[in-house]
């Protein structure tokens, strides 16, 4: 748990080459700890340091527990969840997250288990008129892990228990660990816990930045994050020096089981395992990792992967995935650079050898997914490279009219970092110990790289440690260079760095960010082995002092932390709520009472999850947009919103088996937000079918014409073409539900 150096591992460091002030400081540390307890280690010593790991967990769990409860009471308060109606409960798990939790909904009120697989594996419901599975589309596998528990200990154990709230108590409870997980991230990298109570601090009064748990709790992202940070504590772990080969084997272990829990848990951990693994190879390609690290690190992932590959029965967006190309680009790349790695005995060619590798690298990656895309012809995941594109600015989606794109870059959660963002972080005290500790460390990594080249080209005779750890590995030692001696705190500000630049394009990236961002800025304050350095400058040698400043500054911080926000988190608390939306239950009601359970609905994807949630009735499409097929469909579907024939409408729905199509107001009708033009769907819908917009945005519209027919919205209540093909039988103040006739009763119901 602890970066310390014990008293019986001074004659382990004594092995590392060390030169000038680097080995008076350790002999001076031999000679201290010699004064205290001799040539053995103090028992007092010992008992102190267990009782203080003892305390320390005591404080990480109590820590996350009261987060837990927090984020409970937080969403309590703000929907009173435990007094509203169930289809009120229901309704409040908006878009995706309704989706999600309607499996575990359907699995514990199946007859049977062999039922639920069986209505998950075969479902007709979720896309009427396909067949699909769901547990190899969609990452459900922890809402029928959650299903099992409930049914098998619901007779003995959880009698008085809702489903709902058995759900939500493990969310809460992972989210528990979470913040245990980053606690002690904290007290690995600093060598104190002191500091895990700074970061848990920070996470805690930047919770709008760092976590969107109280109110998103399905979301796939709620059951992954506890572990990217629990795998994030365990590399960490792992990647420090001097480990012994049994702790190193069950951190990897652990490693494995995270990659694998966050993997399976989470459509979109291939883009998170695929920025860790760009920081996983820039800490190799700097040498600040040893390859052999890097290489088990990667290696796991790949193994993870495949795994959820078996289990998602054969999901074909896990092989063509851009992390399975980079990790095999780069085992590969690892393997030519034999075992001197990047090493070499100019300076020069380090930066040539740096360059033409990762060269190499990308070249690589592009074979083996091009080859991959070969042999596995599916192209569900196009939208997502076209989107990465558009990011990118190589590509226009206005301009190419790409209607799967152009709903990703106009959904607010996709586009870039808002400006209030910094002004949230600075008020709140992440921002500027996050920037100093980050520009520092940066320093310290240029600093560090460029060092070790040097010493490289000017050889000298070292004894380097059996395990190649560190600096070790490659021929330099900590005087002058600092983060080769700290690869796990040199891997951290890379995947900062990789992170950051993610969040700063696209805002869902920001929850994975800011929590990070809260390690680093703990980092910056409470590091004792930086404390011990500066107050080398005055003359002050002892670790016990250093130890003894590094609890001091970290607790007088979180105290100032706790007085200056706590009437924020009390505003928060005392703030009382209740869920209201009369116009949805309403809706939801008139469907369960009117209308058959086997009728099909058609409407917007975030409305439609709702639907199945609520009334269980089938849905034409949905939100979870991982699948080519169901695009497609969601494209032709959505031309109720744009101005197509009532012929080519009423086609499309029939095309599905749709019984009635819902329509929303605030859709129909809705205002361009000036921040975002030509983002509202009619107007998407418009321009993929070559229209002319309602309201002109400018942005490559010169070929754009008039539609020959007026917005469906508009005359479907008028036109007598439009009223022979659909009969208006529910609205209110914000739906309107229309019946999709045949032609021939449509005809006579005209005479």
């Amino acid at each position: 748990m602890r970066n310390r150096r014990k008293p019986d591992n001074v004659t382990e460091g004594q092995n590392e080459p060390k030169s000038g002030s680097a080995a008076k400081s350790a002999s001076k540390t031999v000679t201290q700890k010699g004064d205290q307890s001799g040539d053995s280690p103090s028992v007092w010593w010992s008992v102190w340091m267990a009782i203080y790991c003892i305390v320390g967990l005591a404080v990480a769990v109590t820590m996350g527990v009261f987060y837990a409860k927090f984020v409970s009471q937080l969403h309590e308060n703000q929907m009173y969840f435990s007094r509203i109606e169930t289809v009120e409960r229901e309704i409040s798990f908006r878009t995706e997250a309704g989706l999600f939790y309607s499996y575990f909904k359907q699995f514990t009120e199946a007859k049977s288990m062999s039922q639920g697989f069986h209505q998950l594996m075969y479902d007709n419901v979720t896309e009427h008129g396909h067949t699909i599975n769901v547990m190899e589309r969609m990452n459900i596998h922890q809402e029928v892990l959650l299903g099992i528990l409930f049914r098998v200990f619901r007779m003995p154990f959880l009698m008085d228990v809702e489903p709902v709230y058995f759900y939500l108590n493990t969310v809460w409870s992972l989210h528990a660990m979470y913040m245990v997980a980053i606690f002690c991230t904290v007290w690995v990298l600093t060598g104190g816990w002191a500091g895990g109570v700074v970061a848990a601090m920070l996470y805690t009064v930047n919770r709008h930045d760092t976590t969107r748990i109280w109110f998103t709790m399905p979301l796939r992202e709620s059951f992954s994050m506890p572990f990217i940070f629990a795998q994030l504590l365990f590399v960490t772990a792992y990647f420090q020096r001097n480990r012994s080969p049994t702790s190193k084997n069950i951190l990897l272990a652990l490693v494995f089981v995270c990659t694998f829990i966050l993997s399976v848990t989470w459509q979109f951990a291939q883009f998170v395992l695929l920025l860790q693994a760009f920081a996983l190879y820039s800490t190799q390609a700097l040498q600040l990792v040893p390859t052999h690290k890097v290489r088990n690190v990667m290696f796991l992932q790949l193994m993870s992967l495949a795994m959820v590959f078996g289990l998602q029965f054969g999901n074909t967006l896990i092989p063509r995935s851009l992390v399975i190309s980079f990790i095999l680009a780069s085992l590969t790349v690892f393997t030519l650079q034999g075992e001197n790695g990047l090493r070499s005995r100019s300076f020069i060619m380090s930066f040539v050898k740096l360059l033409a590798f990762t060269a190499l690298l990308f070249v690589l990656m592009a074979v083996f997914n091009t080859v991959i895309k070969l042999a596995v012809a599916e192209e569900a995941d196009r939208h997502i490279y076209n989107f990465v594109r558009a990011k990118l600015g190589l590509s226009s989606p206005f301009r190419e009219r790409d209607f799967d794109v152009l709903l990703y870059v106009c959904d607010p959660s996709f586009k870039g970092l808002p400006s209030d963002t910094w002004e949230t972080m600075w008020a709140n005290y992440l921002l500027l110990p996050y920037c100093v500790t980050g520009a520092v460390l940066l320093l310290l990594l240029a600093v560090s790289v460029l060092t070790n080249w040097w010493r490289q080209s000017h050889p000298v005779k070292v004894k380097t440690d059996d395990d190649d750890d560190g600096a070790a590995n490659y021929g330099a030692d900590a005087d002058g260079a600092y983060l080769c001696s700290r690869p796990d705190l040199a891997y951290h500000i890379l995947y900062s760095c990789f992170f950051g630049f993610m969040a700063l394009t696209t805002l869902r990236f920001k929850y994975l960010w800011a929590p990070h961002m809260c390690i680093i800025a703990a980092v910056g304050v409470s590091d004792r082995q930086a404390l011990q350095w500066l107050i080398s400058w005055v003359g002050i040698r002892s670790e016990r002092v250093a130890r003894i400043l590094q609890h001091v500054i970290a607790f007088a911080l979180a105290a100032f932390i706790a007085y200056t926000m706590l009437p924020s988190i009390w505003s928060d608390l005392e703030y009382l709520g209740e869920f209201y939306d009369p116009d949805t239950v309403e809706l939801m009601t008139w469907i369960m009472k009117k209308t058959k359970p086997t009728a099909a609905f058609a409407g917007s994807m975030q409305l439609l999850a709702g639907v199945k949630l609520c009334t269980g009735r089938p849905i034409t499409n949905h939100p979870h947009y991982e699948d080519k097929r169901l695009r497609e469909r969601t494209r032709k579907l959505y031309q109720f919103y744009g101005k197509a024939s009532p012929e080519e409408v009423h086609s499309n729905l029939q095309a599905v088996g749709t019984s009635y199509v819902i329509l929303e107001n605030s859709i129909c009708y809705g205002r361009p937000d000036d921040r975002w033009p030509g983002c509202l769907l009619p107007d998407i819908v418009d321009r993929c079918n070559g229209h002319t917009l309602d309201e002109p945005t400018g942005i490559d519209e010169d070929d754009l014409v008039p539609s020959r027919y007026h917005r469906f919205c508009d005359v479907v209540d008028s036109d007598p073409s439009y009223k022979k093909l659909f009969k208006l039988v529910y609205t209110n103040n914000t739906f309107k539900i229309y019946k999709v006739l045949s032609k021939r009763s449509g005809t006579k119901q005209n005479t």
